[in-house]
């Protein structure tokens, strides 16, 4: 498994290179960090906060409907499901590969925003919402033909998903609703780009809400990939 995913991730970011990924990151992230360098004095830190989460942290799940949607049309997936490759192990690659773009691109808001980012906590935060968005966009992208049905159906399935987020404005947010993975998430973000401190209990509780979230969200993408894939060893 180790070689195939190392196989598998060299292949991604050359798909990516190729589809032009590389260059659409470029763009969003030097356009982000344009906007925040602008507009760091007059922009909230929550407004900051919800940019990175619903926009760096989610663009992920817009590109992987993308390439997923041009894969097909190439039949590459079709390929890969006659070799020894898993649905697990492609997911698994295709969210290494665009996290690592979210991570790279909340770095650039947070340094140009010039808060007291805590780190660990902002950048952990990303990569569990970056997961969530991804195995929820691979569930979708194996059942939509088009970009314009992936695009459309988002609206339907995705924003009812992540508008609940917003009781995460409450301050403090009260942690019942940490109940609801993205509300978690986007409390996670926020407290992690300012340097909020949180209480172990909050914080665990908060850690746990969001990786279940994650963790189910990427089940999700995986059990929808087996359709093509198979199940395998």
């Amino acid at each position: 498994m180790p070689n195939r995913l190392a196989v598998l991730l060299g292949h991604d970011l050359r798909l990516q290179w190729r589809y032009g990924i590389f260059a659409a990151y470029a763009m969003v992230i030097t356009s982000t960090g344009l906007v925040v360098y602008f507009l760091k004095d007059v922009l909230p830190s929550w407004f900051v906060g919800l940019m990175v989460f619903t926009d760096n942290s989610a663009i992920g799940f817009f590109f992987l409907g993308g390439m997923l949607l041009l894969e097909r049309a190439e039949n590459v997936r079709d390929t890969l499901a006659v070799t020894p490759v898993s649905g697990t192990e492609y997911l698994i690659s295709k969210t290494v590969t665009l996290t690592l773009f979210a991570l790279a691109a909340v770095t650039v808001v947070a340094l140009v925003v010039d808060l007291t980012t805590n780190w660990p906590l902002y950048l952990v935060a990303t990569a569990i919402t970056s997961i969530f968005y991804l195995g929820f966009g691979a569930w979708m992208a194996v059942r939509i033909k088009t970009v314009t049905g992936y695009i459309t159906s988002s609206l339907l399935y995705f924003f009812p998903v992540i508008v609940p987020a917003g009781v995460a404005f409450m301050e403090p947010m009260p942690l019942v609703f940490a109940v609801l993975p993205t509300a978690a998430q986007f409390d996670l973000v926020l407290a992690g780009l300012d340097g909020t401190a949180l209480s172990p209990a909050r914080l665990t509780i908060l850690l746990v809400s969001s990786a279940l979230g994650a963790i189910l969200s990427f089940r999700l993408g995986v059990q929808a990939l087996r359709r093509e894939f198979g199940v395998k060893q």
